[in-house]
C-alpha cells in the first residue's frame, strides 16, 4: 500500500525499487526477500569448491 509521497504511484515498493525509483525499505516484502537473500548467501558461503566434487545446485524451493 502506498503511503506519504507515494501514494499516487500506484507501484509497488519493491517495483519502485526495481526501477530505481525511490522507495520506502521496511517495507514488508522488501524485507522477507532481504531475509531470503541472507539464507541464500549463507548457505552459499557454507559450500566447499575445493574438494572436487561438483558444486550443489540451488533447490527450487530455495528460487
Amino acid at each position: 500500500m502506498a503511503r506519504g509521497c507515494f501514494a499516487d504511484d500506484p507501484r509497488t515498493n519493491l517495483e519502485r525499487m526495481l526501477a530505481g525509483d525511490p522507495c520506502i525499505a521496511d517495507d514488508p516484502e522488501l524485507a522477507r526477500r532481504r531475509q531470503r537473500a541472507v539464507r541464500l548467501a549463507a548457505r552459499y558461503q557454507g559450500l566447499s569448491f575445493g574438494s572436487g566434487r561438483r558444486m550443489p545446485t540451488v533447490p527450487d524451493r530455495c528460487r
